[in-house]
């Protein structure tokens, strides 16, 4: 997850400033590595759904859950490849 900077509003307009979040989205890893080992695509999927509890549990709400809003980055583990995540 990123940390939240800062909200500011207009009469047209909310905007959102968080931490750069360095990675890539899941969209893009996907369409890079096509299709993925059973594995991999249960780690990803498991990840997300850690995120998206601590999410709920602090209050907070996404409404636009999807590949190409998820960024991930990346960590060389004992012979396994994938995304991973970092919690601030």
């Amino acid at each position: 997850m990123c940390r939240l900077i800062e909200v500011f509003e207009d009469k047209e307009k909310i905007g959102i400033v968080l931490d750069y979040c360095k990675g890539v989205s899941l969209y893009g890893y996907l369409r890079k590595m096509g299709k993925l080992e059973v594995g991999e695509a249960f780690g990803i999927v498991h990840l997300l759904l850690q995120v998206v509890e601590e999410m709920n549990q602090k209050g907070f709400v996404h409404r636009d859950i999807k590949p190409a809003n998820i960024i991930i980055d990346y960590v060389e583990d004992v012979g396994s490849r994938g995304p991973s995540a970092k919690k601030k």
